[in-house]
């Protein structure tokens, strides 16, 4: 064998093994800095790499191991090396925090690499977050638009001034969650679970959506009804108040609230300005008789003061509501039109037939009246069927805690009786008067008469309740 003029064999040996030993080395380096980066990314197959890896940088590190961190603030921290074992991170702000792959983050909600990219990033825009569980995170000012949410549980979740408009929020868990200042604009909210404990102060919200799209039906069940028309300020509140109430009673009676489909049936009529009680009540009952299949039923009445009503009506699973709600409010214009005296004329003639006309009226104009004024009724305007005799019972409840003006509650109740006894047909009601009702009365002249109609006039709120009396005159309220 030959070798090279003027080269040692053995110096010849020793730049071969150097050369080599280089290059095995860069090599090793290069396959160890891609088994980290897939570890850290949260490469399954190179779980137990990472671990070993992060045993070794966190064992001289801090340790919050089994801390209570409830509500910390890790903006912007370096977080390589610490040690986060079993500690409570309820709410805990991880903000623009760095290198907390690099922690021990086992059995927390950060081991999961999308949720920890979320509270990190706290962007989540047009991504699915399906059925994970995100109990207790911080996403406040979170830009989650477009997110899904179906059947994920943010409940106890921070997400104030986050964006969640057109967010999927379907069968999401969202109880005790904060969304003080989110924007809810667009979002799709069937079968959400919330509770009364779920803050909604200030949600920014111009429409909403009760179901999910459809090929058929892209802009499903819209809220408001009209399509043409936003919630203004204080809308949103007002809508969602008494649907909170009614799934906290699911929920107390340990029914899951999200398996109620038809809870969300309604027809919500605002009006922002002004409204006459007279041409109210002759539009709901003229829309009822055009749309039977409609089976619309007032169940509640809310005025807010400066004359702002809001109706809320139960209507069948099909109906078209943005078409009624458009309907009515063309009957309302077209009826407010009319001249005094052919408006009393029409008004006499269908108060005349129907009872429950002058009653709406009387308590449209108690709302009228009040800063704050909230009632759950039923006003079925359905055609009466003339072959059933059955004495109808109406109940009429009244409290007048503290100092309530009296006199305007007696008033209202005597219009009620005198329009019933001008009717036709008022040998087919009786009327049943409560005053000063305290809960246990309520309670107990419900179970007692079994009324078919309830009128309450009052005082309440539309997530405190009905204003009635304690034994001592002074107002309790009663959900």
């Amino acid at each position: 064998m030959g070798v090279l003029a003027g080269v040692s064999p053995i110096y010849k040996a020793t730049v071969w093994d150097w050369t080599l030993t280089i290059t095995i080395t860069i090599v090793l380096q290069v396959l160890s800095n891609y088994v980290g980066l897939q570890a850290i990314a949260g490469n399954e197959k190179y779980s137990l790499i990472r671990a070993i890896a992060v045993n070794l940088a966190t064992s001289k590190g801090t340790s919050f191991r089994e801390a209570d961190l409830t509500d910390t603030n890790f903006t912007q921290a370096i977080l390589k090396n610490t040690d986060f074992r079993k500690a409570r991170l309820t709410r805990v702000c991880w903000f623009q925090a760095k290198q907390l792959e690099q922690a021990r983050i086992e059995g927390t909600y950060l081991e999961i690499p999308q949720v920890r990219l979320l509270v990190v990033l706290k962007n989540g825009q047009d991504r699915s977050f399906d059925y994970l569980n995100l109990r207790g995170l911080n996403l406040q000012g979170a830009n989650l638009a477009g997110a899904s949410f179906i059947g994920a549980d943010l409940s106890e979740t921070t997400l104030r001034d986050t964006n969640l408009s057109r967010a999927k929020l379907v069968q999401t868990q969202l109880y005790r969650s904060d969304l003080t200042y989110a924007c809810l604009t667009g979002a799709y909210i069937q079968n959400w679970a919330i509770s009364t404990d779920t803050s909604f102060d200030a949600v920014k919200c111009d429409f909403i959506y009760m179901q999910l799209p459809t090929r058929d039906d892209p802009d499903p069940c819209r809220k408001p009804d009209n399509k043409n028309e936003n919630f203004k300020a204080g809308d949103f509140a007002d809508f969602i108040a008494p649907i909170i109430k009614t799934l906290n009673l699911y929920h107390r009676q340990n029914v899951d609230p999200r398996r109620i489909v038809g809870v969300f049936r309604t027809l919500d009529l605002y009006h922002h300005e002004s409204i006459d009680p007279s041409v109210a009540a002759i539009a709901l009952k003229q829309l009822a008789e055009q749309y039977p299949e409609a089976g619309l039923k007032v169940v509640a009445l809310e005025g807010r003061g400066e004359e702002k009503i809001r109706f809320q009506a139960r209507v069948t699973g099909d109906t078209d509501r943005s078409r009624l709600s458009a309907e009515y409010f063309e009957k309302y214009q077209e009826i407010g039109s009319l001249s005094y005296g052919d408006l009393q004329s029409l008004l006499a003639a269908m108060a005349e037939k129907d009872e429950r006309i002058r009653s709406l009226e009387n308590m449209v104009m108690t709302a009228m009246k009040s800063d704050k004024f909230y009632v759950e009724t039923y006003y079925a305007f359905g055609d009466s069927n003339d072959e059933d005799q059955t004495v109808k019972k109406i109940l009429i409840l009244t409290a007048n805690p503290q100092n309530i003006d009296k006199r305007r509650l007696d008033a209202e109740v005597r219009e009620i009786q005198t329009g019933l006894e001008r009717a036709k047909k008022r040998d087919r009601f009786e009327i049943i008067s409560k005053w000063a009702v305290r809960p246990d009365d309520l309670r107990r002249a419900l179970l007692d008469y079994e009324p078919q109609i309830v009128h309450f006039s009052g005082y309440g709120a539309a997530t405190e309740g009905l204003a009635l009396e304690n034994e001592l005159g002074q107002m309790q309220m009663f959900i």
